[in-house]
């Protein structure tokens, strides 16, 4: 099976079951608009369900079949469905092909030749699929503007001169931009690079010492479990919760309005979690994620949400393997530490005290993220009154 996005101007996006694409103003796309941002949807393709998860990024609307979203809003396209990129311009039908394998949709790559079998002799001809453009076609500079009364020759040629001053800035700014950009979409794309469907027999890729060559989603039951490319089974584990512990929303609100509503929540986490590793641990996240149970969330979006929030942390991580965990060694950090009312000046209670639970009922020692990252002193705490320990 494939899936690629046509545009009317032949441009084609292919697009591998489970992994994120951003699309934009590109050379790829042939969209010049500068209403289009560079990073404007980010799309997910899912073969099973044969549609397509898309994300709006950039400020301006995309639509899908004429229905806009907005930024930091998702939307499914189905199959033979179209995706306006931007102000319902730049339309791109998704296509789902059945019979064809992935290189019957790769289209022919720029400067390859071929053989010119149409004279009946062995002359090779150039075939190109598009002509050539520079980068500079998409990122068009400001036209000069014109004075309201004539100048002097003198005073006309210093205007020339500053305008084209002006415009070599503005043209050095947007390459510099653009370079940034293709930068950081250059690193996304290797860490996607890194993600592999589930093995046939539902094991991981991971063997000591060399670890998880890599990266892969594995379903079992009800638990989805990521193993990140270079993930080692170690008998130390730091474990954590990852709303309101590793990550927190952008908006300040309690729940994600969005699937990019995210941010880290301390500058502190990345460099701790990485002195973790170097000390011997492997870092296991956790998360109860009711929405996908309830089909308000998408597994697909919920798992470029994963490998986003890695990226960022560039960090190998993965839920515990068959190594046997040294308990005394290890420990958990999470948010629901039943904390009560005006634990801090200032502070609301904990909504529950389900993480200090979870770390007590598996034996492990328990912090809070302010505790662990910030180095704040144990704050007080109120655990249910039931103790099942009790009835036994």
């Amino acid at each position: 099976m494939s899936c690629t996005l046509v545009s009317q101007t032949g441009a084609r996006i292919s697009l591998e079951d489970g992994r994120p694409v951003v699309l934009g103003r590109s050379p790829d796309t042939r969209v010049t608009d500068k209403k289009c941002s560079r990073n404007q949807v980010k799309v997910v393709a899912c073969y099973a369900d044969q549609d397509v998860v898309v994300t709006q990024l950039g400020p301006n609307p995309t639509f899908l079949d004429g229905v806009p979203l907005g930024q930091g809003l998702s939307g499914t396209l189905t199959d033979g469905g179209t995706l306006y990129l931007v102000n319902q311009n730049h339309p791109f039908k998704l296509c789902f092909d059945l019979n064809s394998n992935r290189t019957a949709t790769s289209t022919v790559k720029k400067g390859e030749k071929a053989k010119d079998k149409t004279q009946g002799g062995s002359k090779e001809t150039q075939v190109s699929a598009n002509p050539k453009r520079s980068i500079k076609d998409f990122f068009s500079t400001s036209p000069m503007k014109s004075s309201k009364r004539k100048l002097s020759p003198e005073k006309e040629d210093a205007e020339v001169k500053h305008q084209r001053k002006s415009e070599d800035e503005e043209e050095e700014e947007g390459d510099e931009e653009e370079r940034r950009a293709e930068e950081k979409l250059k690193h996304l794309q290797e860490m996607a690079e890194k993600f592999t469907p589930e093995s046939k027999d539902g094991t991981s890729s991971c063997s000591e010492p060399t670890g998880c060559l890599k990266s892969s989603w594995q379903q079992i039951g009800n638990l989805l479990l990521y193993t990140a490319a270079g993930v080692k089974g170690r008998d130390k584990i730091a474990g954590f919760d990852i709303d309101g512990c590793i990550i927190t929303t952008k908006s300040g609100k309690v729940f994600p309005t969005a699937p990019n509503d995210w941010k880290i929540l301390y500058p502190e986490i990345k460099p701790r979690l990485a002195s973790l590793l170097q000390n011997g641990y492997k870092v296991a996240f956790f998360t109860n994620q009711m929405g996908i149970a309830k089909g308000k969330l998408r597994p697909e979006v919920f798992k470029s949400k994963v490998e986003d929030v890695l990226a960022t942390l560039q960090l190998a991580v993965q839920a515990n393997d068959d190594v046997t965990v040294d308990l005394a060694r290890s420990f958990y950090v999470g948010d629901a530490a039943g904390r009560p009312e005006k634990w801090a000046p200032g502070r609301k209670k904990d909504f529950s005290c389900s993480d200090r639970l979870f770390a007590l009922n598996i034996g492990l020692r328990f912090h809070t993220p302010k505790e662990f990252f910030l180095g704040w002193k144990s704050a007080p705490y109120n655990l249910p009154s039931f103790d099942p320990v009790s009835t036994l």
